[in-house]
């Protein structure tokens, strides 16, 4: 059982700069402007209302325990939480590992059909089903009760899928591929919906759906994120990072007013959704590598950066200060919050995922 546990200046900005990328950093992703710091002087600590951050203090996490799955080295490449408390991780090893995160039990271990590389996993919002995305070009979603493979679904173009969101209906899944394709499913009925183009893309490495279900962004390794309207199925604003850095990933904070994106070049960019301008750039505080991936809490009060230092960094959002270093052993490609905001889970290539607990 797997339950129980932008717009700039008003004109639309798209560039064409960016790096040769089919895969994660560690793969040999190389972008010109690697360590620089993205322009650190424009970003305006403190301002508290522009992020939307509560006047708070923000908490720091305790490390609960560390879930390795017995006989696997082969990386945990994506993480999801579930609504109902269970966490997804799975890697190179493709099968997705579903635990009670608190206890540390395993409470399944489900092969995909490939057994190819799996780059991406969701929960649906009600966490009734899992869904997962491997290299080979497949989706699979599973009943997370049963753990039954409800649907199997293939890219259109054969190409990697290295992303995936739920809408907040629960009715929509979004894929991400590597030839930039994003791909729009109709989730009860496994048909596809649309297919959403990136302009010049070297591929669709991160996606995240708005709070309102009403917008996807889609972080492309041109170094643009695009936002998509749903109802239309118009690019409406794109965000791009200033020396064209790779988009490793994306995240919109909880009221969906910030819209964050890591970048190759170890710079966090936070945008104001509404305008396309940018509030802030968060520097990795180590050797200002690559930030594979982030997650905002859902009190809104902080972010969460991994690094492929193998470092995990909580950021203040009142003040744009990084306020806790949580250290793992491999490269971080994968960052989640659960559903209350009381534990961070953090996956890293040497196939362990940390369990942090706010303290």
């Amino acid at each position: 059982m797997l339950a129980a546990a932008g717009i700039v200046g008003g004109a639309l900005v798209i560039t064409s700069h960016g790096n040769n990328s089919a895969g994660r950093t560690s793969g040999g992703n190389g972008t010109a402007g690697r360590g620089a710091r993205g322009g650190d002087s424009s970003a305006p600590g403190g301002r508290t209302s522009s992020h939307g951050a509560r006047p708070s203090s923000a908490r720091n996490f305790a490390l609960l325990r560390t879930l390795d799955p017995a006989g696997t080295t082969k990386g945990v490449n994506a993480l999801a939480f579930s609504s109902l408390g269970s966490l997804a991780t799975a890697g190179d090893s493709g099968v997705v590992h579903v635990w009670n995160p608190v206890t540390g039990r395993q409470q399944d271990a489900i092969s995909t059909n490939s057994l190819s590389p799996v780059k991406a996993v969701a929960f649906g919002p009600d966490g009734r089903i899992l869904a997962a995305g491997d290299v080979s070009g497949h989706v699979y979603l599973w009943d997370t009760a049963t753990a039954a493979l409800r649907a199997a679904l293939s890219d259109p173009g054969s190409a990697q899928i290295q992303s995936a969101a739920f809408s907040q209906d629960g009715k929509i899944l979004a894929t991400g591929d590597g030839a930039g394709l994003t791909c729009l499913w109709n989730v009860t009925t496994g048909k596809q919906i649309a297919v959403l183009a990136d302009p010049n893309s070297r591929g669709v490495d991160t996606l995240a759906f708005s709070p309102d279900g009403k917008t996807l962004a889609a972080g492309d390794y041109n170094g643009t994120t695009y936002l998509w309207q749903l109802s239309t199925r118009a690019r409406i604003m794109a965000f791009t990072a200033p020396n064209g850095s790779d988009i490793l990933s994306v995240a919109f904070n909880p009221a969906g007013t910030v819209l964050a994106t890591g970048a190759y070049d170890g710079s966090t960019y936070l945008w104001n959704v509404a305008t396309g301008g940018q509030l802030a750039v968060l520097t990795d505080p180590g050797a200002h590598v690559a930030v594979e991936a982030l997650a905002f809490n859902p009190d809104g009060r902080t972010l969460a950066t991994g690094d492929v230092n193998g470092n995990t960094y909580l950021w203040n959002l009142s003040t744009d200060h990084s306020i806790q270093s949580l250290p793992s052993a491999g490269q971080v490609w994968a960052v989640g919050f659960s559903s209350n905001g009381s534990l961070l889970a953090v996956g890293d290539h040497d196939a362990t995922t940390y369990v942090w607990r706010a303290s």
